[in-house]
């Protein structure tokens, strides 16, 4: 994922722009700041609960590992159907997440779970619903540990199907000149 070795200020810009997207009657959508006060409600506040092992490895040095996010959809109780907003927000996070990739090369959203959630006392004074979901993302940088290696094409043909005479093959690149260096 470019440049930055360990892509979650990205993802978390994806997500939530996407989130804005998606549900525009929201007044925030962003990670969880350092008190709910400063958090205009209806809300989506996201958090990246935890890593888990993934049995892959994607060939390009970076590791791929799960990653479990939870969105809480939070609503004053002093809104009219309050408990109605929440699930309805929660709802339209679960559609959001099918086959959802941020537009990022990362693996699609697997939706876990949507629930009434009274996990976080900070946020007793609402009405909250939790969207669960798990992704394969990609963390460290992508490495290339091999030297680029030259050398006459022996056999093949080019992209025009005609036959390779005299070409040199530079990591998938085909050249009828050999490179400089």
């Amino acid at each position: 994922m470019d440049d930055d070795p360990i892509p979650l200020e990205q993802l978390y810009a994806a997500i939530e722009q996407h989130i804005k997207d998606a549900i525009p009657g929201l007044a925030y959508v962003g990670t969880m700041p350092d008190g709910i006060e400063v958090v205009p409600p209806p809300a989506v506040v996201l958090e990246l609960a935890g890593f888990d092992h993934v049995d892959m490895d994607p060939g390009t040095g970076e590791t791929a590992v799960e990653a479990r996010f939870e969105a809480r959809a939070i609503v004053p109780v002093e809104e009219k159907n309050c408990l109605h907003v929440a699930a309805f927000v929660a709802a339209q996070l679960a559609v959001l997440l099918r086959g959802q990739s941020w537009g990022l090369p990362i693996g699609f959203a697997d939706f876990v779970r949507a629930e009434r959630d009274w996990s976080r006392p900070e946020l007793d004074t609402f009405a909250v619903w939790v969207v669960e979901w798990t992704q394969v993302i990609y963390l460290g940088e992508e490495e290339w540990p091999w030297p680029t290696e030259l050398g006459p094409a022996a056999a093949g043909t080019t992209a025009d199907g005609g036959p390779l005479s005299q070409g040199y093959v530079e990591i998938g690149r085909i050249t009828d000149e050999l490179p400089a260096g």
